[in-house]
């Protein structure tokens, strides 16, 4: 049974209303269906001749075609670089494809007096949907953020409530594996292994858990008294972990 069969989707709304899509839009969607439909299933599949990189091909295929761009599809023992051009021209397609479905739901369900197009505040879907999304601007945006904090010489509450908790010893000589782990879930994966080592070698594991889930909490405000006695708990919590 495929139930991820996009183009067909597409053609039964297309019965009903106008839908203004282009060449590049129609050819991802027919890769969607091509991975659904046997892509995917692909790597489970008992067969002696399975070709892992089809996959990268048929995608490396619609980037040529539509950027003419010829990609160098053997870079071993390197990776095929995922350029911010491949990545904008992705982001304009599922952008189009994406926001033009949602209005149609929008109008239909507007008639009818239903409420299916309602998305939730602050959500993934939301900004795709009815926001401006950048993914170049959202890879800025967290290492600026965290050249702020690290370089910031500026006072606050919250700044002397996270410098005060003792940082793990984490490898420096391993900062890119740690950096990737703000963009790829795959990074953390791999470790998430030192992280969890790091944390049976505390004394206190609770606490510490404690502090962590201060930090972002949304009904968490540091007002001048507030700030002392948090400052004061992981102050304890530091001299503690260093007491032999």
């Amino acid at each position: 049974m495929i139930t991820h069969n996009h183009l067909d989707l597409l053609n039964r709304i297309k019965r009903h209303v106008s839908v203004e899509l282009s060449s590049p839009h129609n050819d991802l969607l027919s890769l969607l269906g091509k991975f659904y439909k046997s892509f995917r299933y692909d790597r489970f599949s008992l067969s002696s001749v399975y070709d892992s990189k089809r996959e990268m091909n048929a995608l490396c295929d619609l980037l040529s075609k539509h950027l003419k761009v010829d990609i160098p599809r053997n870079t071993f023992p390197f990776c095929t670089e995922n350029k911010n051009q491949y990545r904008r021209f992705i982001q304009r397609m599922v952008l189009k494809i994406s926001k033009t479905i949602y209005e149609i739901v929008w109008n239909r369900a507007s008639v009818l007096n239903l409420y299916t197009y309602e998305l939730r505040h602050g959500s993934k879907a939301e900004t795709v949907f009815l926001g401006n999304v950048d993914i170049s601007d959202e890879d800025v945006l967290w290492k600026e953020l965290l050249i702020f904090f690290m370089n910031t010489k500026s006072t606050s509450g919250y700044l002397e409530f996270l410098r005060g908790i003792t940082p793990l010893d984490f490898d420096p000589e391993l900062a890119d594996d740690y950096l990737n782990c703000f963009q790829s879930d795959a990074a953390k994966a791999l470790v998430i292994d030192e992280l969890e080592h790091h944390y049976e070698e505390l004394e206190e594991k609770g606490k510490r858990l404690e502090l962590m889930g201060v930090i972002a909490a949304p009904n968490v405000v540091f007002d001048s008294q507030e700030d002392e006695e948090d400052i004061c708990l992981a102050h304890t919590y530091q001299q503690g972990n260093r007491d032999p």
